[in-house]
């Protein structure tokens, strides 16, 4: 899938509240269709199932305590492009970065928590169809 074709995302988030913020955030961008998981395991589990996703969001991820996780996610999806957003500083950003190229793990972005709409829309090539 092209970076500007309206694929499907998934939103990996453990706070619900967010969750529904990314829905409202994606849908401006254009994207309807979304899976919002509560965790990697439930997003692990709809690649088992045969389920494509042209970008993964994982909110709140943390290199040290996810990244078998996101390897897991890699193992199993057929996904484009992986986006996280962290509480991090530009040198955690950087190793996060070179995290994901050692471990071919395709990354487009690392968004600073919590997300600004501008970012990501930056990030997936995405002209807001709305008004804000």
């Amino acid at each position: 899938m092209s970076r500007h074709s309206c694929g499907k995302v998934a939103v990996v988030c453990k706070n619900a509240g967010a969750l529904l913020r990314y829905a409202a955030a994606l849908n401006d961008l254009g994207y309807f269709t979304l899976s919002l998981c509560g965790s990697a395991s439930e997003l692990i589990g709809m690649f088992k199932m045969g389920k494509q996703f042209e970008y993964v969001i994982f909110d709140g991820f943390d290199l040290g305590v996810d990244a078998q996780k996101m390897k897991q996610i890699v193992g199993c999806a057929t996904t484009t492009s992986i986006i996280t957003v962290s509480d991090v500083n530009s040198i955690e950003c950087r190793g996060i970065f070179l995290w994901a190229k050692q471990n071919k793990i395709p990354l487009l972005g690392v968004l600073q928590a919590p997300f600004r709409l501008s970012e990501l829309q930056s990030l997936m090539g995405r002209e807001m169809l709305f008004a804000m």
